[in-house]
């Protein structure tokens, strides 16, 4: 105010249930200091009672809750008649029948001028083991964290034994982090599990279930730049039809080289197209996806579908051929880690398989439904159809086509006739043999375009380095989340889970509905990737921390104090090692090895024996004479 002379400060507060503004301060002329700015004095017509948890009213100074009288109170909620029953309360100190008062849930006091101090809320100061903590310095403090948009810690007490526990909930900022905002809708609206998240080698997700194709496709695709060679390049507001799509890699990539690339994904198979949907919202694909075959004509169809070789899915073909692809990228991609004989065997589990019958129409329909005037690539990468793809493309849409690359099965001379069509709609070609899913002469890759170029634009390595800033594991968020917040906040204000949602549930009129926050022994962001334990010792100690902290999966690189532990359970934890393992522990090796896994190295490394006998109870005979203390006690209650 120094600074701003002529400005004054107004100060009002209210809820919404209380028409907004229910008290008013301003801040005196000749004042420019203020240790405290209180929310002022009733407004007309508006009476306020600052009451203790009995409804009496406290005295000048002291805390109490702020309740709201006068013609301003509204009538309660709307289709909500329990939460109205709980808020708006008959009016004691009123003498006009059918009065009412709105319990706020804010803390405030009077001070001696009769203004009105607020003090937060009355659910954002508990009391856990002992201590008073304010949860909206907790919130305060992990909403100032990189890519935390907003925070709510609430108190929970769903295990006696453990007693109350502090839980995080954190939004993330979808600015900052939208890889990880978007992963987190998805996780969350069960489009996806936790298991379906792969890194890639450059450090980006991509939503799967096959980790062994994982590698073949990114460096086909990421790597080698297959789709774009031998004059084949892109712009940033390019327009591309993937079809063949499989769970998105293509798709995603080009993303990746610009987020205005619009593409048009087909994936007929729905397993696998619930990944592709996924993959395009996991980074806002611009463009569609269709759950659909392109063949030659409308129809419907059976396709074979490989689980465990999602890229082989397609029409039914020459079983052996199939076979002889498979062995071909098993012994290319994984053939140093088995032996021969054993080849054999994995053959079979890869090409194992189910009918599923398809939807299919033609390219041409695609086009015509989505207005599409101008393609700069075709990429066809379907098994055995092909040819059939192409045979559903109408001749008015040849020339909105400026390059195609497509992988040809040369069964009965397919490649040359493929080749021939090509340019003759105007194509200059080249053929590169595909070598890692063909032993002989069967799979190509025919690349044609109209006016080739060279180069690719814009820069994968920059964009990519662009897009990782918007991704964070939510495992290494949490763990740098909480080491940050460890550094400014006392150890009893830590939270115990802390879960990451890409937005907070709210109530009908705006607020966080905290009933509707999921479970966090059910969405809890692990804060370490899981390993069973492996060793004896190991065995017992996940066994124990089983027992004392109410969780069924727990890995030896799990944390006890992340995982809700406190002093008070590492005490019960002593006492159970020395049971279990016969071994003394002091309590500080607990906070030096918090791990399952450090723990218990810890412990092998200790020498068997106990210092004293265990403690065990022992029959009564007769009366036992009180202690002094005891003594002291029986006195006093008789004076």
């Amino acid at each position: 105010m120094a600074k701003l002379p002529r400005a004054e400060l107004h100060n009002l507060y209210g809820p919404t249930e209380a028409a907004i503004d229910v008290t008013y301060w301003s801040l005196p002329n000749h004042q420019t200091k203020v240790q405290v700015v209180p929310i002022g004095k009733p407004v007309s017509n508006t009476a306020i009672y600052i009451l203790n948890k009995n409804g009496g009213p406290v005295p000048m100074g002291c805390i109490g809750e702020i309740n709201i009288a006068g013609i301003q109170v509204a009538r309660g909620y709307l289709n909500r008649p329990e939460l109205t029953g709980e808020k708006f309360v008959k009016d004691p100190f009123s003498k006009t029948a059918g009065a009412r008062m709105y319990k706020t849930g804010d803390l405030g006091r009077w001070l001696p001028d009769g203004n009105i101090e607020y003090l937060g809320r009355i659910d954002e100061q508990v009391k856990v083991r002992g201590f008073r903590i304010e949860l909206g310095e907790i919130e305060a403090c992990m909403a100032g964290e990189h890519g935390v948009k907003n925070a709510r810690v609430i108190v929970s007490e769903n295990n006696p034994d453990i007693g109350k526990q502090l839980n995080a909930y954190l939004e993330i900022d979808k600015e900052r982090l939208p890889l990880l905002a978007n992963y987190l809708r998805l996780l969350h609206g069960k489009k996806i599990q936790k298991t379906d998240l792969n890194l890639l080698p450059n450090g980006l997700p991509v939503l799967g279930a096959n980790n062994n194709e994982m590698k073949f496709l990114y460096d086909e695709i990421f790597k080698d730049l297959s789709y774009l060679r031998h004059g084949i390049t892109l712009d940033e507001n390019s327009c591309v039809i993937d079809i063949g799509a499989n769970i998105g890699f293509f798709t995603v990539f080009l993303n990746i080289l610009s987020e205005n690339i619009r593409v048009y994904s087909v994936e007929p198979i729905p397993e696998i197209f619930n990944y592709l949907e996924a993959n395009r919202q996991l980074y806002d694909v611009k463009g569609k996806a269709f759950q659909l075959a392109l063949l030659d004509k409308e129809q419907e169809i059976d396709f074979v579908y490989y689980p465990q070789m999602t890229i082989l899915s397609g029409i039914p073909g020459d079983h052996e051929k199939v076979k002889d692809v498979v062995r071909s990228y098993v012994e290319k991609s994984e053939g140093d880690q088995f032996q021969a004989g054993e080849i054999d065997s994995l053959l079979e589990m890869k090409l194992e398989s189910r009918k599923i019958n398809v939807k299919a129409k033609t390219l041409s329909q695609i086009i015509a439904q989505e207005e599409i005037d101008k393609i700069d690539l075709l990429k066809i990468d379907v098994e055995n159809s092909e040819h059939l793809v192409i045979a559903g493309l109408q001749d008015k849409d040849w020339n909105k086509i400026q390059s195609i690359i497509i992988e040809v099965h040369d069964l009965h001379g397919r490649l040359l006739q493929m080749k021939g069509l090509l340019e003759e709609k105007g194509f200059e070609t080249y053929v590169e043999k595909e070598n890692l899913l063909s032993k002989d002469d069967i799979l190509y890759n025919i690349y044609a375009s109209r006016n080739p170029r060279t180069g690719v634009v814009p820069s994968l390595d920059l964009n990519e380095s662009l897009r990782r800033r918007g991704w964070k594991h939510p495992v290494d968020l949490v763990k740098n989340i909480t080491t940050s917040i460890e550094k400014k906040l006392p150890g009893y204000m830590i939270p115990s889970h802390t879960v990451l949602l890409h937005k907070f549930p709210l109530t009908p009129n705006g607020k966080i509905d905290k009933k509707r926050l999921p479970d966090p022994a059910i969405v809890d962001n692990a804060t370490s990737e899981y390993k069973a334990p492996a060793t004896e010792t190991e065995k017992i100690l996940v066994r124990i921390w089983q027992e004392l902290l109410g969780k069924q999966r727990i890995g030896i690189h799990d944390d006890f104090f992340s995982l809700g532990g406190h002093s008070l359970l590492a005490m019960r934890l002593i006492a159970a090692v020395r049971k279990e393992l016969q071994i003394e522990m002091a309590i500080k090796a607990v906070f030096l090895h918090a791990t399952v896994e450090q723990l218990a190295h810890h412990l092998d490394d200790q020498t068997k024996g106990l210092i004293l006998p265990p403690i065990t109870a022992q029959p009564r005979s007769g009366n036992i004479p009180l202690s002094y203390s005891q003594e002291r006690l029986w006195f006093i209650d008789r004076l």
